[in-house]
């Protein structure tokens, strides 16, 4: 998943990555998740993985304030998650 300069990736089974452009070493976020993501968005400050019908956001402005922050349920499969920098998109299948 991409936003702007940003680019996050699976590190393994559990975990991602955020970075800063092609600069790997610098602004490095890592993040350990609840689960395997089905799905990724990143947003200017929050990442968001899930599976089937659960989204759970992470704060990841940097390494210090890495932690969920929210888990949501919908009523249906998700999609696919848009976020900005104050608003996330979902869209489900009902």
């Amino acid at each position: 998943a991409t936003c702007n300069t940003r680019l996050a990736y699976l590190t393994s089974l559990r975990e991602m990555t955020i970075i800063e452009g092609t600069n790997e070493s610098e602004n490095k976020v890592t993040i350990s998740t609840d689960l395997e993501p089905a799905f990724v968005a990143l947003g200017p400050s929050h990442l968001a993985t899930g599976m089937n019908n659960r989204i759970w956001f992470y704060s990841c402005a940097d390494q210090a304030s890495a932690q969920c922050v929210n888990e949501q349920e919908y009523i249906g499969s998700v999609e696919s998650v848009s976020l900005n920098g104050t608003h996330a998109c979902v869209l489900i299948m009902a």
